[in-house]
């Protein structure tokens, strides 16, 4: 598939879901920006040592700096699929995330995200993405400031009956 945007620029995506030596299913994309800078990322989808699923990622930017992350999706003690990202900027600052997907008790899949700047203030937030009583998609997030005050948003990713996608946030 390639997604490619009709005016100056484009962003195309080149993907083939091959089978590897051990049966297992790999991807190889390239997010490719037709200006002067690039944003690509290599991926391969592997069977780990335990038969779980990894996969290491690299989103390089072709000029100075980069931006990179090494995931391994990986079967947690109870079950649940875990995931350790650090967004690492190659300048003096950084922007971490712990992740851990895990099951709700209602069945629905759970995110404690923490978004850390390595400067003297952070930002985190709590979702779960649950399933709406009418059959949406709802999201529940606090974004909080270590500092004096704290930032909050409710929102719920619905269905409108014009198939457009609202949120409502305080």
């Amino acid at each position: 598939c390639c997604f490619i945007s009709c005016d100056n620029g484009c962003l195309c995506c080149q993907c083939c879901f091959i089978s590897c030596d051990n049966g297992c299913l790999c991807c190889q994309c390239c997010f490719i920006s037709c200006d002067n800078g690039c944003l690509c990322c290599q991926c391969c989808f592997i069977s780990c040592d335990n038969g779980c699923l990894c996969c290491q990622c690299c989103f390089i930017s072709c000029d100075n700096g980069c931006l990179c992350c090494q995931c391994c999706f990986i079967s947690c003690d109870n079950g649940c699929l875990c995931c350790q990202c650090c967004f690492i900027s190659c300048d003096n600052g950084c922007l971490c995330c712990q992740c851990c997907f895990i099951s709700c008790d209602n069945g629905c899949l759970c995110c404690q995200c923490c978004f850390i700047s390595c400067d003297n203030w952070w930002l985190c937030c709590q979702c779960c993405f649950i399933s709406c009583d009418n059959g949406c998609l709802c999201c529940q997030c606090c974004f909080i400031s270590c500092d004096n005050g704290c930032l909050c948003c409710q929102c719920c990713f619905i269905s409108c009956d014009n198939w457009w996608l609202c949120c409502q946030c305080c």
